[in-house]
């Protein structure tokens, strides 16, 4: 779905968001379904790029509008891609990396006892 055919429904932002948010031609927060599709389809690695660019968009639009965490939702979903492909030290420095970019809130803490749990399996050969 092209930005152009959301034009009704994308009226009310201002033009530098949608390009700030534009992915491959897309609005970022519309990728999700197909990003989920990917996923499930087993093209993990495909998703988890489409996820990184999604990220990008995301965090280009929260510096537009000057707020922050926008792109938590996305990052978890990153997580998620990484725990798929058994990259757990990826998933590990991607949590931590979200935590320090927001120390007063608990994004992704939930994910991170068992994500560090996992990478000390993998390091041990367990």
């Amino acid at each position: 779905r092209r930005i152009a055919q959301f034009g009704a429904e994308f009226l009310h932002q201002p033009q530098r968001i949608l390009v700030a948010g534009d992915v491959r031609g897309i609005y970022y927060l519309e990728w999700r379904e197909h990003i989920e599709h990917l996923s499930r389809t087993n093209h993990v690695e495909e998703a988890l790029e489409l996820t990184y660019s999604v990220i990008d968009a995301a965090e280009r639009v929260d510096r537009l509008e000057r707020r922050g965490g926008g792109a938590v939702g996305w990052y978890e979903r990153a997580a998620i891609l990484l725990r798929k492909l058994g990259d757990h030290e990826a998933e590990v420095r991607l949590i931590e990396d979200v935590q320090r970019a927001f120390p007063d809130r608990d994004y992704l803490g939930h994910r991170a006892a068992k994500a560090r749990d996992l990478l000390a399996k993998s390091a041990g050969g367990q």
